[in-house]
């Protein structure tokens, strides 16, 4: 496993604790901060492919671990790739997940929002309506094509 992401010393961290918590487990690391420049990522990917990680795991934030992993999948050695965000920093400890009830019904971002609120509140109240109101537009024009198809 290798894990791609978070400050320096974080991704380090998280691996010792899965190492520790699953036994035989070989997990790789390296931090996000570094340029996204095509040269810098190169030598990422030639680091990831080097380890043998069969799965790479992003944490970079949103949208820019997606986009890294779409301009990047072609020449990456793992099958399974996953883009976790803050996990982590979840993993470390240096952030708290909220309360089990938020979590498993699925408001994780209502507490991350309590915790960083200056750094989120945009991606939480203005992104979330705006992303409920694409998809609700999406609905609406398909609509006509779901009636004729049935």
């Amino acid at each position: 496993m290798f894990l791609l992401g978070a400050k320096e010393g974080v991704a380090d961290e998280a691996a010792r604790k899965l190492e520790a918590a699953v036994p035989g487990l070989r997990v790789h690391s390296h931090h996000g901060h570094f340029p996204k420049d095509e040269a810098s990522s190169r030598d990422v990917v030639d680091l990831i492919n080097r380890s043998g990680a069969t799965v790479l795991l992003v944490g970079f934030g949103m949208p820019l671990q997606e986009l890294w992993i779409t301009r990047h999948r072609g020449v990456l050695a793992p099958v399974v790739v996953f883009s976790v965000g803050a996990m982590f920093d979840y993993i470390a400890g240096n952030v708290r997940r909220g309360p089990r009830w938020l979590t498993q019904h699925g408001f994780e971002w209502l507490t991350r929002l309590a915790i960083e609120p200056r750094r989120l509140w945009r991606r939480y109240l203005l992104g979330l309506p705006e992303f409920a109101l694409l998809i609700g537009r999406q609905w609406i024009a398909a609509r006509p094509r779901l009636r004729a198809e049935t």
